[in-house]
């Protein structure tokens, strides 16, 4: 998980765990409770306008309109792959790790999404990297 989406979460999940903690604790509810039901109907909110945004159509410019219709694809090319290998004792433990480059496959895909209120079609292309083994 990136850490734009890690920090997403950790935002939406701190209220909850503060509320916990206060919970086992001997302060007053009434003191505490609106703020953080407040932090978390936000915290909710950015979630859902920034998960939102991605699907917008660039035409109408109305949130959640994008569906994805098609995917295909679009090349792939020859490329070294940094893949983390493991070092095992006779025990078959994990006792460190490495990395090495090996053969692999860089595919590019091409995604298609049609607004449900327009029927624009908008393309996005990205990359996946994968070694061959």
């Amino acid at each position: 998980m990136s850490l734009k989406k890690s920090l997403k979460w950790m935002f939406l999940a701190a209220p909850i765990l503060n509320i916990l903690i206060v919970l086992s604790g001997e302060e007053s509810v009434s003191k505490w409770l609106p703020s953080e039901l407040t932090l978390i109907v936000v915290a909710i909110g950015i979630l859902y306008f920034c998960y939102g945004r991605k699907s917008t159509c660039p035409e109408c410019r109305k949130i959640f309109a994008l569906k994805k219709t098609k995917e295909e694809i679009v090349g792939q090319e020859d490329v070294s792959v940094l893949v983390e290998t493991k070092m095992r004792n006779n025990r078959q433990e994990v006792v460190g790790t490495g990395e090495q480059y090996v053969p692999g496959v860089r595919t590019t895909y091409r995604e298609y999404y049609t607004c449900k209120h327009c029927g624009n079609v908008v393309t996005r292309d990205y990359t996946k990297s994968r070694a061959k083994m």
